[in-house]
């Protein structure tokens, strides 16, 4: 038996959303740059994201994704989302 995986536009399109909500503009040029401990141990997750880049993100999103978009980006709740 073979397991046959479909390509789903829908889910690549909700994948590249995500991926486009933290998106920070830069990229690790070289190996060096990833570390993935420091001198305590392990480094736990970390979001190294502004508040207007997020929320210029967030807006783009909306503007590429939805047809009617929220104008109001609750600032007590930015950095609260969930992927569904």
């Amino acid at each position: 038996m073979k397991i046959h995986y479909e390509n789903l536009d829908y889910q690549t399109d909700a994948i590249s959303s995500v991926a486009d909500l933290f998106d920070t503009g830069e990229r690790l040029t070289n190996k060096s740059d990833f570390h993935l401990f420091d001198t305590f141990g392990v480094v736990a997750n970390q979001l190294d994201i502004d508040k207007d880049r997020l929320k210029s993100n967030l807006s783009n999103i909306q503007k590429h994704n939805l047809e009617k978009r929220d104008v109001k980006i609750d600032e007590q709740n930015l950095f609260d989302f969930s992927v569904e």
